[in-house]
């Protein structure tokens, strides 16, 4: 069985005692991919290589998966291929303590689709689209899209959000971990927080997509993870500490892997 450890690597300042906060930059909510969607083809367009068909393929499905239409038109089975990305210590069996008590009773934040089928409810939304899409685009689909979440936390001024990924590397398995403060307020809406999270996804993609890895595992980071990852929601791990929950398909179904 694979051995576990685990990589931290929080963003810290030079001789700061903890890790840097930052902001939504001005304008869209986060620079674009390295690699920008493709644009599909023109409707009846046949392509003429079998590398055609493949980025063809490719980009029906990355649209399918990564936007807030393409989403759309997912089935019941194709939703169900977003499988969930273990989080090292998610399911520990620690003791409980009274402060963690207090903790866990504070409710997740849960991202969801308020359109679109019903199979699309309380699955997450795409990484991609709460990256690129425009607030006013993202308040017609997120359901609780203007909800004040971080109103009943006792006025913190800073959060952490803590992403983790599973690597397999020479049969251990070891946790990526990134930490980044972000600032809050009370007026903070679901929407925006969720624009920063995925700033900070995609960020985190950017960096660990060429690591070093077993391309057999489940959990392959690919380099177009970005378009592959859907946003559950945030779980409160700690009095200031937000874990991400994410949803990952490895394999497009019934496209190219």
């Amino acid at each position: 069985m694979p051995s576990h450890r685990t990589i931290r690597t929080p963003a810290r300042l030079p001789g700061h005692p903890r890790a840097k906060p930052v902001s939504s930059p001005l304008g869209p909510p986060g620079p674009p991919p390295a690699q920008p969607l493709p644009s599909l083809p023109p409707a009846g367009a046949e392509p003429d290589t079998e590398s055609d068909k493949l980025a063809r393929a490719w980009a029906v499905a990355t649209t399918r998966f990564s936007t807030l239409s393409g989403a759309h038109t997912l089935s019941a089975d194709d939703v169900n291929a977003l499988k969930e990305v273990p989080r090292e210590g998610a399911s520990d069996g620690a003791r409980i303590t009274r402060a963690r008590s207090q903790i866990m009773e504070s409710p997740s934040i849960v991202f969801s689709f308020k359109t679109g089928p019903r199979h699309l409810r309380r699955m997450g939304m795409p990484v991609y689209a709460l990256a690129t899409a425009s607030k006013d685009e993202l308040l017609k689909h997120m359901s609780g899209g203007t909800t004040k979440v971080l109103k009943s936390l006792g006025g913190l001024r800073q959060i952490c959000i803590r992403i983790q990924w599973p690597l397999l590397d020479e049969l251990r398995y070891q946790h990526i971990r990134t930490d980044e403060w972000v600032k809050v307020d009370e007026s903070m809406s679901k929407i925006q927080l969720a624009m920063d999270v995925a700033y900070l996804c995609n960020r985190f993609f950017e960096k660990y997509r060429w690591i070093s890895q077993d391309s057999t595992s489940e959990w392959h980071l690919r380099r177009d993870a970005f378009y592959r990852v859907w946003l559950v929601g945030l779980e409160r791990t700690g009095h200031d500490v937000f874990e991400v929950v994410l949803k990952y398909v490895q394999d497009f179904p019934g496209g190219p892997s």
